[in-house]
């Protein structure tokens, strides 16, 4: 949608739809300010920073990564798999780590205890990848 091209009424079914999401909280503040004050281009912004939505095919590679990776965790040191293996780079594949750290809080792999996924020389998911091709 182009935000800059709205009507007058259109801004303000968006205000009073904000306003209902910030009962209770202030969450959507800023939304609501911007939209009334008419700035268009600070709005957009903050809806800028809103997370990507991953593709199922994203997502099934993400959860065969986790569950390759959950296996060689709980399996021990017969793999003899390098703990930097099962690292994921925050700053490159930003998308997959989210989806996995999501999918850790929700408690899917009770007994997965690495929490920390970011490491700045972890491997990019190309790495990952031929994890799952090796092991299958």
């Amino acid at each position: 949608m182009d935000f800059y091209k709205m009507t007058d009424a259109e801004r303000q079914i968006l205000i009073n739809q904000y306003e209902i999401l910030n009962q209770g909280n202030n969450n959507y503040q800023k939304h609501i300010d911007y939209l009334k004050s008419g700035n268009i281009y600070l709005f957009v912004r903050l809806l800028d920073s809103f997370p990507t939505i991953i593709s199922k095919e994203d997502s099934k590679l993400a959860m065969d990564i986790l569950s390759l990776h959950y296996i060689l965790l709980t399996e021990g040191e017969k793999h003899q798999i390098p703990v930097d293996d099962l690292l994921f780079d925050f700053n490159h594949d930003s998308l997959y780590c989210n989806f996995i750290e999501d999918v850790i809080n929700s408690n899917e792999f009770p007994n997965y205890k690495f929490k920390v996924l970011n490491s700045h020389g972890s491997k990019k998911i190309e790495h990952h990848k031929k994890q799952i091709k090796y092991f299958k």
